[in-house]
């Protein structure tokens, strides 16, 4: 650039012909630091498909069972804790140990403890994200582990601590993931009513169509 300038200012060269130089080198450099980006991509592309490959190969841990469980209708909205103890992989000592309790339906159980006691743990033992290490857990009588996936998650409801809304309509919101059909008015109302949301939906001017944004 210092030569092309001074042959600039002498009339030897044209700025154009400058120009193209500046032009063809930028494209050079471009490519070069390409390529150097791509040596420094590629070995942790590699890394990422082989972590991606071992989750891939993972045999998991909680299997649903070929035969579904036999239900006693007598035992309907139960959940019972026989001698429960749950160990997490690699641990040293059980996180938790001879847990026994029943809950008739209709009743209300509260699990308190200090941090790291178990509660969440054992809250986790009824949808089978574990599976117990001893013992059982009974829904309606029958062990979680024998019940096929899609049958446990049917008997379960979860209400997180934070309430987390969707883009739409209130409507959208209470029917979120529910299958087509199932969306009727009756059953809107009783679940509005149920979160004690009722009473402030109704004075919306649109009502359950009320558009709400995310969270």
């Amino acid at each position: 650039m210092w030569v092309g300038a001074g042959s600039i200012d002498a009339g030897n060269m044209q700025v154009g012909d400058m120009m193209a130089f500046i032009q063809y080198t930028m494209q050079i450099i471009a490519a070069f630091l390409m390529i150097s980006l791509i040596s420094v991509m590629l070995p942790r592309a590699s890394v990422s498909a082989g972590r991606i490959q071992e989750i891939l190969d993972t045999e998991p841990a909680v299997k649903s069972p070929e035969a579904p469980a036999a239900l006693d209708p007598a035992q309907a909205g139960t959940v019972c804790f026989e001698d429960v103890c749950f160990r997490y992989p690699g641990a040293a000592e059980n996180e938790l140990s001879h847990i026994s309790f029943r809950v008739e339906r209709g009743q209300t159980l509260a699990i308190i403890g200090a941090t790291g006691s178990g509660k969440t743990t054992l809250v986790d033992l009824i949808p089978r994200f574990y599976d117990a290490t001893d013992g059982h857990v009974l829904l309606d009588g029958a062990d979680v582990r024998e019940y096929r996936f899609d049958a446990l998650y049917d008997k379960l409801a979860f209400i997180g601590q934070r309430a987390t809304l969707f883009s739409g309509s209130i409507r959208e919101n209470v029917f979120f993931g529910q299958s087509a059909g199932d969306d009727t008015d009756a059953d809107l109302q009783t679940a509005l009513e149920l979160v004690q949301a009722s009473e402030f939906v109704s004075r919306l001017d649109k009502g359950t169509a009320y558009p709400v944004a995310q969270q």
